[in-house]
């Protein structure tokens, strides 16, 4: 199989505008988001990714595919793991992810990281390579992401502010790897890698 051309759009430059379609159960676009990433892994087919994500409404498409993509990047096999990183790479070079609803999806994960990583020990790593894609397809700053030191990545609490920093350098000394290793990045990561420094030490 020939891979597929992560930067380059198909035929389908402009996601369709679904401003006013109805909203779908919660349920219905779930299991949807889950079967559209499982059917990638096995046919590789970029096109229908991107028509049955754009059969879905965009904006809560959109929030529920970083939730479930986050999800099976941590706990799901090899395979469903990387098909879900390249449906993230292929929808946000396709224009596909408005920033909005990508933090919107983003921030609870981040803040439940620390938990997760201690019954999946490479979740940091994983969700690491999530959010590498998402910082230079310029759908998360570094300022969100460095909102108050970092607290992004565990969350905030009513004390010295030492709760999981370990854990927040840790997270971003994996992301400073991530983005160095994307390959074809749509914009040069040095700029990215030097605010994220400070957080990481």
């Amino acid at each position: 199989d020939k891979p597929p051309n992560l930067d380059k759009p198909p035929n389908l430059d402009k996601p369709p505008n679904l401003d006013n379609q109805p909203r779908w159960p919660d349920e219905k676009i779930q299991n949807r988001i889950r079967s559209t990433i499982e059917e990638y892994g096995s046919l590789h087919d970029e096109k229908e990714l991107l028509i049955s994500f754009d059969e879905m409404p965009i904006s809560q498409a959109a929030v529920f595919f970083i939730d479930i993509s986050i999800e099976q990047i941590i706990d799901g096999k090899s395979q469903i793991q990387q098909s879900a990183l390249t449906c993230i790479r292929l929808l946000l070079s396709n224009q596909r992810l408005p920033s909005s609803d990508v933090l919107r999806g983003l921030e609870p994960k981040l803040r439940d990281l620390p938990d997760r990583s201690m019954d999946s020990p490479k979740a940091f790593e994983m969700v690491a390579k999530a959010v590498s894609l998402l910082l230079v397809y310029g759908k998360c700053d570094t300022d969100w992401l460095s909102f108050k030191q970092g607290k992004r990545v565990g969350g905030e609490h009513e004390d010295d502010g030492t709760i999981f920093e370990s854990e927040r350098k840790r997270f971003f000394r994996q992301l400073l790897t991530e983005l160095a290793a994307v390959a074809n990045p749509p914009q040069p990561v040095q700029h990215i890698i030097s605010k994220l420094e400070r957080l990481a030490n």
